[in-house]
């Protein structure tokens, strides 16, 4: 899994002690850390989330015990993948090979496809048709919904998106005035709601060796994962809602 031992040095920050918890000074500015009993000196703890950390780590990235707030940023951030990278290893993630992945969903297009077309069964349509019925979440997409692919991470959103928005764009569109499901909630929503996950399952499937159901619970269980080691491309494809009125 990937991850990184290197922090990028800020040597124009002002120097905090790593061992302790960020405490706001009087003029809010978060320029200075209390040094005092927050933890046994027998504890190594991350001074941003406190969270207990490997003490060669710590002592790598800070200088006599301290560290500028934001190196306190890139250690938590750090010591976060690394202990993200060590779960999904333990838990038989794959190491996910980015260049050859595009082929993989090509792969999977005709599955897609049938589920826009009417002719798959698809258990994230019928999740979608439920909420639709019962009139949940008229705008579809809450801050409650988490849309990361599992394991796959915003990275794999992203070309997941512009894979099935490159090559079913034409479906898409017929489908969406023919199908009252996929312009309940604009054919965007269609797609990362239905589309996706269902594409990320399959690959899930083909990763770990593992029937549908278990791959449903590993793409639902790997989110915090999938988001700390592939984050890379934050800046998914979305269309907002003058695009897709053009779009129809």
């Amino acid at each position: 899994m990937p991850g990184s031992d290197d922090l990028d040095p800020f040597d124009d920050d002002v120097s905090q002690d790593a061992t302790a918890t960020p405490v706001e000074s009087q003029d809010t500015s978060w320029d200075h850390l209390e040094i005092d009993e927050v933890e046994s000196p027998t504890t190594p703890r991350c001074p941003m989330c406190y969270q207990e950390v490997d003490r060669e780590l710590l002592e790598k990235h800070s200088t006599h015990g301290k560290m500028s707030v934001k190196q306190q940023t890139a250690f938590c951030r750090l010591h976060k993948r690394q202990s993200a990278a060590k779960a999904g290893a333990e838990k038989g993630y794959p190491d996910i090979d980015w260049d050859s992945l595009d082929s993989r969903l090509t792969s999977h297009q005709d599955f897609l496809q049938n589920i826009l077309e009417g002719s798959q069964a698809s258990h994230y349509r019928e999740v979608l048709k439920e909420r639709v019925d019962s009139g949940k979440n008229r705008t579809l997409l809450t801050s409650h919904d988490n849309l990361t692919p599992g394991y796959y991470g915003p990275r794999g959103l992203q070309i997941m998106t512009q894979f099935i928005m490159r090559t079913l764009s034409d479906v898409i569109r017929r489908r969406a005035v023919e199908d009252k499901l996929i312009s309940a909630r604009s054919y965007t929503g269609y797609v990362q709601t239905v589309l996706i996950p269902e594409l990320a399952v399959r690959l899930i499937m083909e990763d770990m060796s593992i029937n549908e159901e278990s791959a449903r619970e590993v793409l639902k269980e790997s989110v915090e994962i999938g988001e700390l080691l592939h984050e890379e491309a934050r800046d998914v494809v979305m269309i907002n809602e003058q695009e897709e009125d053009s779009f129809l």
